[in-house]
């Protein structure tokens, strides 16, 4: 004779939790995410625009560098840091201090320079091969017309690339889509597909080794801290070195 066990704890018609980063409900998630950034992408420099031909200036005024395109760019940004962190804390089940937001310890900080060490090491090594095949010159795709005149352009250029992009990016690619990739197909394979991911997103064909091999360097780091400061810290430091020599130049 069978007996019939009832959990006291599970009331009746409560549902279990669900998985950590169902496939599905994820996939979704991430969609809806990628959807949200592209309308505020639009509405922003679509205001950017109105603003820009209300004072009389030429669309010419909104390149890379200028306050009139990386505000904006900043406001799409921490636009949708909060939809993907309620998406990371729903699909893992986790709190954000498992996910990686807490302090940093003094072996984080080893970490992190190290992250560092290896990014530019790689980073001046795969420069040298891009000036071997008369490719030394090459911009950044979105990049090609940078140009910073005044103080807002300048501080307005490092904090959207060296202080609020590394934060929002590091929470989607590294919190979000490496664990989510870590769980369903392994950890190598998971940080290959992601970080291949995080290359083709910038949109350039000849950095596209070098953003892939940083991407590889934050999931690294990141897996071996457990915290998303520290690859934050590492993805900022190659963005201000970047952006120090757009200055430089320009």
């Amino acid at each position: 004779m069978n007996t019939l066990v009832v959990d006291a704890s599970s009331p009746v018609g409560h549902r279990p939790p669900a998985p950590p980063y169902a496939v599905w409900p994820t996939l979704l998630a991430i969609a809806g995410i990628v959807i949200w950034l592209t309308f505020l992408l639009v509405f922003f420099l679509c205001c950017s625009l109105v603003i820009a031909n209300s004072q009389g200036l030429d669309v010419r005024f909104i390149h890379a560098g200028s306050a009139w395109r990386e505000i904006p760019a900043i406001c799409v940004y921490l636009g949708t840091l909060p939809m993907i962190l309620a998406v990371l804390r729903r699909r893992s089940g986790m709190t954000f201090a498992q996910l990686g937001l807490r302090g940093l310890r003094g072996s984080d900080l080893l970490t992190v320079g190290a992250g560092i060490a290896c990014d530019f090491m790689l980073g001046f090594v795969y420069q040298s091969v891009l000036e071997r095949l008369g490719l030394g010159d090459h911009e950044q795709a979105g990049f090609e017309k940078f140009h910073a005149a005044g103080a807002l352009d300048q501080v307005s250029v490092i904090v959207a690339m060296c202080i609020v992009a590394p934060i929002v990016e590091e929470v989607f690619f590294r919190g979000l889509l490496l664990n989510a990739f870590a769980r369903w197909f392994g950890v190598v394979p998971g940080i290959i597909v992601a970080s291949l991911l995080f290359g083709a997103i910038h949109g350039d064909a000849i950095l596209f080794p070098a953003l892939v091999m940083l991407g590889v360097i934050a999931c690294v780091v990141y897996r071996r801290t457990h915290n998303l400061f520290a690859a934050m810290l590492v993805h900022a430091a190659n963005n201000l070195i970047a952006v120090g020599a757009l200055l430089a130049q320009h």
